[in-house]
């Protein structure tokens, strides 16, 4: 199958490598659709390796060269032995934390993202979302809604990271909220800010384009290009009181 490897910095190659093997027990294989392109993908190309391991991973044994793509989907083909939450057939976004899931005192006590072994799909496992198949754990699969497309079910986990973001800070119903940067991520937390029922939004960025952009997508967004207004002057003096936004991320 085709997949696109790492192999070094600025050395990215499109190649012919074998199929997955069938999956384990607890394992799911997995036709992938869309994959999308994370700031951790770029800077893994401009700088790597950083996550992707040059030695076995302790936990996963994974080393480059290294399928990248860990926000993607696509369609469940075959199932292990146990696997209950998904069917062949089923279609599935993929949620790339691998970690132990017990006998880890993180593990043991919920927090599997805190464990010093952590990997991740399309980093630090055998394989990833730039491949036309991938081998995953039961529990990095969600079954997606019928009426979600193949595109949204890519953007779930850089969507996870956002409402996230809006959680840890808080968010709530009425409150006005900054979101510095008007990227990808940023464009996915003003979304999550407004679902959280925050009703008035700022947006800052150097990039005009974004700027416009963001603006297309929620029209009542108040933009701020830092080259020509001072961010704090601006939420200062468009908030209740002068005081400045509920919650800055």
């Amino acid at each position: 199958m085709r997949a696109l490897r790492f192999h070094a910095a600025k050395d990215l190659r499109l190649e012919e490598i074998a199929e997955p093997r069938q999956p384990g027990p607890g394992q799911v294989l997995v036709r992938n659709r869309f994959v999308g392109i994370c700031g951790t993908d770029l800077h893994e190309y401009s700088y790597g390796p950083i996550f992707i391991p040059t030695e076995p991973h302790p936990f996963t044994g994974a080393h480059g060269p290294q399928v990248l793509g860990h926000e993607f989907g696509g369609v469940v083909e075959a199932v292990g032995a146990g696997v209950t939450s998904v069917a062949v057939g089923d279609r599935v976004s993929i949620q790339p934390l691998v970690m132990p899931r017990s006998g880890d005192y993180f593990a043991d006590r919920g927090l599997f993202h805190l464990s010093p072994d952590l990997a991740l799909v399309g980093l630090s496992w055998d394989g990833g979302g730039m491949a036309e198949a991938a081998v995953v754990n039961e529990y990095d699969v969600q079954k997606i809604p019928d009426d979600m497309t193949d595109e949204e079910a890519a953007v779930v986990e850089p969507t996870a990271v956002a409402v996230y973001a809006c959680d840890r800070g808080g968010v709530t119903a009425g409150n006005s909220v900054l979101v510095t940067g008007a990227g990808p991520i940023g464009m996915l937390t003003l979304l999550a800010a407004r679902a959280a029922g925050a009703a008035q939004l700022f947006v800052s960025d150097l990039n005009d384009a974004r700027l416009e952009l963001a603006k297309g997508v929620l029209p009542d967004v108040i933009a701020i290009n830092p080259k020509r207004d001072k961010v704090g002057d601006v939420v200062r003096s468009l908030t209740e009181g002068q005081v400045g936004c509920d919650v800055a991320i």
